[in-house]
């Protein structure tokens, strides 16, 4: 076969794959890079040790962040079961990924009773920091530094408090960088975990 058959070979065979072949080449391309969206806000706060636990603590590393409270009726055991799904996904990688939950109840959750949830829901504690601190410092740094919700709930008497908050997770890079938002349902884990990835093989 000379090399005008054969190129016209390969153009047939591609022609004959159809929309397959097209997304097949589109997915050999590189993926885009992750955007740079704002630098991720400085804190210092406690963990579930009583230990002081900053920000300075996780440079150099990919981290990821969530909000719950322990007393949430509804989406924080959700939140805290998907998370330790990606930190069980990531388990190889546990020397440069860290995760950090930050209350937005803290007045009712202490490290002690931090420490009693991550218990309860047998959290690896390994890599996985529940961080509180005074209300006026936490909420600072979760709705000014990462841009989420946070408000209670007016509820009737006797029913028990709920708060209104945000549901997403952020990824940071080891250079304090947000790097997306990531909803906690439909897609939003799968997409976390490859940009993860991303981040950790790239020494982000």
């Amino acid at each position: 076969m000379n090399s005008t058959k054969r190129i016209a070979f390969r153009i047939a065979v591609f022609a004959s794959l159809g929309p397959a072949a097209l997304v097949l080449a589109s997915a050999c391309g590189p993926a885009p890079e992750l955007p740079r969206i704002s630098k991720a806000p400085v804190f210092e706060l406690t963990d579930q040790r009583q230990a002081t636990f900053g920000s300075d603590r996780v440079l150099g590393k990919v981290w990821v962040a969530n909000f719950i409270f322990t007393s949430c009726p509804d989406i924080c055991p959700l939140l805290t079961s998907t998370m330790a799904g990606i930190q069980k996904d990531l388990s190889k990688n546990a020397d440069s990924v860290h995760f950090l939950s930050f209350t937005v109840d803290p007045v009712v959750d202490t490290p002690q009773v931090l420490e009693a949830y991550a218990s309860h829901h047998r959290v690896d504690q390994t890599n996985w920091s529940f961080l509180t601190g005074p209300p006026e410092i936490t909420e600072e740094v979760v709705v000014k530094g990462f841009k989420q919700a946070q408000e209670e709930v007016p509820v009737k008497e006797g029913e028990p408090r709920n708060i209104r908050h945000g549901s997403h997770f952020v990824l940071v890079d080891g250079e304090g960088i947000i790097r997306g938002f990531y909803r906690s349902r439909g897609d939003g884990p799968v997409s976390l975990l490859r940009d993860a990835r991303r981040l950790i093989e790239a020494g982000a």
